[in-house]
């Protein structure tokens, strides 16, 4: 198999800024907590996540971020939401409950 057949394929948003549809759909499988975005610079996966809600100070000890921007893959992305996911979680189990 050659390189090209190997190579993901874009398909691009438009609007002159890079904008790719996100590979592999991974803003489908986390729409409800996410903006998720992803664009073609220089040939490589230049990711957007931010959460669509704020995160509260406290979970930002367990390590809960609001939002991540840098070079990445889907499988990379996908493995960082699901650590996110995890942190959000402990945060929540270790929290009292709003009365």
């Amino acid at each position: 198999m050659s390189a090209e057949e190997t190579r993901p394929r874009y398909r691009h948003i438009g609007g002159g800024r890079g904008e790719i549809e996100v590979p592999e759909r991974v803003d489908l499988e986390y729409r409800g907590g996410w903006e998720i975005r992803c664009f073609l610079w220089t040939g490589s996966e230049y990711w957007y996540a931010a959460r669509t809600h704020p995160v509260p100070t406290e979970a930002a000890a367990r390590g809960v971020v609001e939002s991540w921007r840098g070079w990445s893959s889907a499988e990379a992305m996908r493995a960082w939401l699901t650590g996110q996911q995890q942190s959000w979680d402990a945060w929540a189990a270790s929290s009292p409950l709003d009365s």
